[in-house]
């Protein structure tokens, strides 16, 4: 009687950790935009969590076969997303892709997904497990910065990118057009290899002390000399760019 007591004791015990695990793996799943998916190659329908569903964009009610999931994809990304299915059936299982999804509302969402095949007795493949992620943020944001590189190379304008400890990291042409320095010259330095004597040390001053403070510098003139001795007037505009969870610079 007593042991028996202590195996249901046990019982609940490791319950109630499967249910605190199953919760956490949840909420870590909401967190990521992380949705389940199935897909059955005998009568070519698919299962999705809930989660999924939402990202979707569908209801339960959805029909969920082939057509149906064709028809939620983008027109771009159907062969793509049909060469997928296919290397998961050849038992690729690190083969991931990204592609759009279309919702009832008509919106964009971009997905990446990666599966794994499982196959019946006779080695023939009958199922495709795997996980959508939502990472539209992600994608919205590398256009954004492809669009600001491509303003950025081509602008007249001087543009320098620094790191959290102000040493330069990327420079555009138009840098080397003005200073005469290469960005192989300059990379891993930091802007104080522009100053020199002329250089009024209370602009450098107002300028450091606003960056230590982590505010913008906005419309500061300073003197600079370029690699050749050529001196030249510069109008800064200084941006610091943060983190979405610390106040260090990126």
């Amino acid at each position: 009687f007593p042991v028996t007591i202590g195996v249901e004791e046990r019982v609940k015990s490791r319950t109630a950790d499967l249910r605190i695990a199953r919760e956490k793996l949840e909420e870590a799943s909401k967190i990521a935009q992380l949705g389940q998916f199935e897909y059955r190659f005998e009568d070519k329908t698919w299962k999705s969590s809930d989660l999924l569903d939402k990202i979707i964009g569908i209801s339960k009610n959805y029909p969920k076969d082939f057509l149906s999931l064709m028809q939620l994809i983008h027109q771009d990304d159907k062969r793509e997303f049909m060469r997928a299915l296919w290397k998961w059936s050849m038992g690729d299982g690190d083969h991931t892709i990204d592609f759009r999804l279309i919702n009832s509302n008509n919106q964009t969402r971009w997905i990446t997904a990666r599966g794994k095949i499982q196959f019946d007795v006779n080695g023939k493949p009958f199922l495709i497990s795997g996980v959508f992620q939502d990472i539209t943020e992600r994608k919205n944001t590398e256009e954004e910065i492809n669009k600001l590189s491509m303003v950025a190379r081509h602008t007249s304008n001087l543009v320098i990118i620094s790191d959290a400890a102000r040493k330069i990291q990327w420079v555009n042409k138009s840098f080397y057009n003005l200073t005469g320095y290469t960005a192989e010259e300059v990379i891993g330095q930091t802007p104080k290899m522009f100053q020199f004597e002329k250089t009024n040390p209370e602009t450098v001053k107002y300028i450091k002390e606003k960056l230590d403070a982590g505010e913008s510098v906005i419309k500061t003139e300073i003197l600079n000399k370029g690699k050749y001795g050529r001196e030249y007037w510069l109008e800064l505009n200084i941006v610091p760019i943060y983190n979405k969870t610390y106040r260090d610079w990126e």
